[in-house]
């Protein structure tokens, strides 16, 4: 790989699935927009402060695992094979879990659209310096937008998150989320300091 190419490269770039899978070559001003892998570890930090308060929702929402609690004494592996299939489709337990992941889904999507809104960024992007902005202009993204986003996530998410995988092959790194809501994710260049 030519030195000069990498070098341009602002942080994690060379990192995403297209260089990965040694498909195209990145056109100059390309490397302005946050590479999936830097994107999916902005996300993972997210997750990471979202655990923080999975204890609330488990303790406001509890996820009923009765159904567990009483597997067949010296069960054949029919026997625990049919006990495990009545254990998963309990509607009790998977009516409490929906509701449990409905509400972690909600507070993360407001969590989302508050940051987006007042930061242009999640803590994850900030720290990983990729920000939000409306794919046109670059400038912050309107509440229009931060809606669209968010029920791109839940298309993005229900097709097999292949809606996210769609960054890693885009020419402007957008998920389909982006697209729907005509948003980028770029990244924020260091300033050099004035000589003077």
């Amino acid at each position: 790989m030519d030195k000069g190419a990498a070098s341009s490269d602002p942080g994690l770039g060379r990192f995403d699935l297209l260089s990965m899978a040694g498909i195209g070559r990145k056109k100059r001003g390309d490397n302005k927009y946050a590479t999936f892998n830097r994107r999916m570890l902005a996300a993972t930090v997210d997750s990471f402060f979202l655990l923080l308060v999975a204890p609330v929702f488990n303790r406001w929402f509890p996820i009923d695992m009765s159904a567990f609690r009483h597997p067949p004494e010296n069960a054949t592996p029919e026997m625990a094979r049919h006990w495990m299939l009545g254990v998963l489709t309990d509607p009790v337990f998977i009516s409490s879990w929906l509701t449990n992941m409905a509400a972690q889904l909600l507070v993360f999507c407001l969590f989302s659209g508050i940051c987006w809104h007042y930061w242009s960024a999640t803590p994850g992007k900030m720290l990983f310096r990729i920000k939000v902005v409306d794919v046109e202009s670059e400038q912050p993204v309107t509440d229009r937008q931060i809606l669209l986003r968010m029920a791109g996530y839940v298309i993005s998410g229900l097709c097999l998150f292949l809606g996210f995988f769609w960054i890693g092959f885009d020419r402007r790194r957008q998920g389909w989320h982006d697209k729907l809501a005509h948003t980028a994710v770029v990244v924020i260049p260091w300033h050099k300091p004035v000589a003077g």
